[in-house]
């Protein structure tokens, strides 16, 4: 202090005094010194204000203030900030439980579920097509047609994508990779149509492909064809067309930007994803999260009311028509009993529509589950109870 009234050539004449902002009605109670300094040979001293509030009874709230007089519209300095969708999106999981996840399968009982909402209340981890609708937290897909249409779609350039073997392949080896004979020994020109390839972006040196033979897809098919025959057994060809379709083979080209948000499913331990599909995999990252307490398995219907295909998107790029029968449900099962014997602090839950009944096909309890111990069966009502 002593230094600051000596400095400057004349000197200064300070008045320091601490300032109750309440007592000035100003909506807060920020506390603060302030010094004043006059110069001396300017003759002049300043005086503290005096305080205008200085009753507690006559504090200014900043609700007050805020609503008395209201502010009109066009007031000056009351421009109201622009935050980018990231931020938005982050201010509305302040309140979050990230110690409970919930594993959204694409099963038509979830048809109804306001999604964002679930999301600001818990973790949301999905599947597959779930990208089109709506971002959950994490996405996991294995399938190659629908990895590359996810990628292509931009998805990946802002949101955490889990993907089966995405390896990236350096821009030189285009040439050499790409070739129609490598989907099979046909015609080259009859070919090119199983040659699916993004457009190239500047910049853009890797990219990821992935493909199927189909000479020998379609040997599997007739193999599978034959046997079925000669055994009785009547084939929806809608089941055989999605798995064992021409359509299923070819080479997926996508060439993909220095960064993105992509995972690869096999940097789990031992550098494998288990060949689990996505709803299993789903499961599996969400339990291996430190913080993970409580999963939900929702839209994870298992099976079908009527035996035929039970999935939001039937009939849709990448999936069965809506002729085609229910998948059988026994991988996905033993792939779920795995994880959950596997991480038994966790505790799991089944999440029907309906309360458990033996007559019905999704709202069930599920034979091979039966005697884990942190598994629970509830109904989407009790649910959103244990998450509110």
């Amino acid at each position: 202090m002593k230094d600051l009234e000596k400095s400057g050539s004349s000197g200064y004449n300070l008045t320091v005094h601490k300032y109750k902002s309440e007592l000035y009605k100003i909506p807060q109670t920020r506390h603060r010194i302030i010094i004043v300094g006059i110069r001396k040979d300017l003759g002049l001293n300043f005086k503290v204000p005096k305080p205008i509030s200085p009753n507690t009874e006559d504090y200014k709230t900043a609700k007050e203030a805020l609503e008395n007089p209201i502010i009109k519209e066009n007031a000056f300095n009351n421009e109201l900030t622009r935050q980018s969708k990231t931020v938005v999106e982050r201010l509305k999981m302040i309140n979050k439980d990230t110690s409970k996840v919930v594993c959204l399968g694409n099963g038509e009982s979830r048809i109804g579920i306001d999604l964002p909402d679930l999301k600001q209340k818990v973790e949301v981890f999905g599947c597959n097509a779930l990208y089109r609708d709506f971002t959950p937290d994490r996405l996991v897909c294995v399938d190659i047609a629908m990895s590359h249409e996810i990628y292509r779609s931009g998805y990946c350039k802002d949101n955490v994508v889990y993907f089966r073997a995405w390896d990236k392949l350096p821009g030189e080896a285009y040439d050499q990779l790409v070739k129609p004979e490598h989907i099979s020994k046909q015609d080259i020109l009859e070919l090119q149509s199983y040659i699916h390839e993004s457009p190239r972006v500047d910049d853009w040196n890797e990219f990821v492909m992935s493909g199927q033979d189909l000479d020998r897809l379609r040997q599997i098919r007739e193999d599978y064809l034959t046997e079925c025959r000669a055994n009785g057994v009547d084939v929806n060809p809608e089941n055989i067309d999605i798995v064992l379709g021409d359509k299923r083979a070819g080479l997926w080209v996508t060439w993909v930007a220095p960064k993105d948000k992509v995972i690869k499913t096999e940097s789990l331990p031992g550098n494998t994803d288990y060949g689990f599909s996505s709803g299993a995999l789903c499961n599996l990252f969400a339990s291996m999260q430190e913080q993970t307490q409580e999963i939900y398995l929702l839209g994870m219907d298992l099976y079908s009311e009527n035996e035929k295909a039970n999935n939001v998107y039937k009939g849709t790029d990448c999936y069965i028509s809506a002729e085609g029968d229910e998948i059988p449900p026994e991988n996905w099962i033993q792939q779920h009993k795995v994880i959950m014997e596997k991480f038994p602090h966790i505790q799991y839950y089944k999440v029907n529509p309906k309360p458990i009944s033996n007559n019905d096909r999704v709202n069930r309890v599920i034979e091979e589950w039966i005697g884990i111990p942190n598994l629970n069966y509830i109904t989407q009502k009790e649910m959103y109870e244990r998450i509110s």
